[in-house]
């Protein structure tokens, strides 16, 4: 088993095992972007499972390259509110492993030069979901990397964004 999924296995038997490790993400925040429509900002605590990233079907980074490159010139017009929204506190109360470590965390870096990869898609929508890591977190392990991920949903036939997700990740390395 690849090690990204035995953390993620291994994430799943903590909150089976304690299911107060689960809580339950916080209400989505709520921004309109320049077109006046709304833009849903979920937030998910470290390595829950989000469906659209971990239930639909995977795809290789390189795949949908111009649903990418549509998704990234709409990016530029919400990135400024996103970033706005996403602040330091905001991330601290998403780390469930590192809550000591993650007191020092004070700045998020900027959004505006990040990369997009495909990740996964649905293909009864046609919607596809796109990552960037914005930033490598504190850690409570030296066999532990995190990292704090931003994930788009994307519907190319309404050039939209149904969702943005935010959330950290993690990979246990031996």
């Amino acid at each position: 088993m690849p090690w990204p999924m035995l953390a993620l296995f291994v994430a799943f038997l903590t909150v089976q095992a304690d299911p107060s490790m689960a809580g339950s993400a916080p209400v989505p925040s709520r921004l309109t972007n320049t077109n006046s429509s709304s833009i849903s900002i979920r937030q998910v605590r470290e390595m829950n499972r989000i469906i659209e990233v971990d239930g639909w079907t995977s795809c290789p980074p390189t795949a949908f390259t111009s649903q990418i490159d549509d998704a990234v010139a709409s990016w530029v017009r919400i990135r400024p509110e996103v970033e706005k929204a996403l602040t330091p506190s905001l991330v601290r109360s998403l780390s469930r492993w590192a809550i000591p470590q993650m007191t020092a965390y004070r700045k998020v870096p900027s959004l505006e030069k990040v990369s997009w990869t495909a990740v996964s898609t649905d293909n009864a929508t046609g919607q596809v979901v796109i990552e960037t890591t914005v930033d490598r977190l504190p850690t409570h392990s030296p066999l532990v990397t995190r990292w704090l991920k931003l994930f788009l949903v994307y519907d190319p036939a309404k050039g939209a964004f149904p969702s943005v997700i935010v959330t950290i990740r993690g990979e246990l390395l031996e």
